[in-house]
């Protein structure tokens, strides 16, 4: 239960408190229709978004052939299955939607790219940091922290060049039903 409780509390907390006050005080005029439509659409940064995260799932496969008994915690079926993905995604689409539209966005147009994408690249380690506990089992204490680094600066470029979140959260969810559809094979 205490799992369910952190990830309604990301969802609320890094999704759709940060979403609310975008739609409340976006600023520059902007209506709540044109917050939305910043958020990216189906496009070329929606397909980025999912290719990046296919590639980042290349990566985490090589470590399944490695270690497929580490991915056996994630082994479930059926409806457990479901529900796990579902609170996985409440957990992991605000990861991206808080670093990159919430914080690389407007860092961006105050101080430039590299800033945005350090300072975001920072927050998306820290979120990360419960993730790395477990990780480091995986790829060890410096691997993980490369792995976590690479994902953060490589997906704050992406963003900066499409502009598209909605293309990230959903490759982030890609990613984890992966890790989910490896650990029940």
């Amino acid at each position: 239960m205490l799992e369910v409780k952190h990830q309604v509390s990301v969802f609320v907390s890094f999704l759709l408190l940060p979403l609310a006050y975008l739609l409340c005080f976006g600023g520059n005029g902007s209506t709540p229709r044109q917050i939305l439509s910043s958020l990216g659409g189906i496009d070329k940064g929606f397909l980025e978004g999912i290719l990046l995260y296919l590639v980042f799932t290349f990566y985490v496969f090589i470590y399944f052939l490695m270690d497929p008994d580490f991915f056996d915690r994630y082994e479930k079926a059926g409806f457990a299955l479901l529900v796990s993905l579902m609170f996985t995604s409440l957990n992991v689409m605000p990861l991206d939607f808080f670093t990159k539209r919430f914080i690389q966005f407007p860092l961006s147009k105050s101080y430039g790219s590299r800033v945005a994408i350090f300072l975001q690249t920072l927050i998306w380690l820290g979120a990360h940091y419960p993730e790395s506990l477990w990780l480091n089992e995986l790829m060890g204490d410096v691997g993980v922290w490369v792995f976590l680094a690479f994902t953060g600066i490589i997906s704050g470029i992406s963003y900066e060049r499409t502009k598209n979140v909605i293309g990230l959260m959903a490759g982030h969810v890609l990613i984890n039903a992966c890790v989910l559809i490896m650990a029940n094979t």
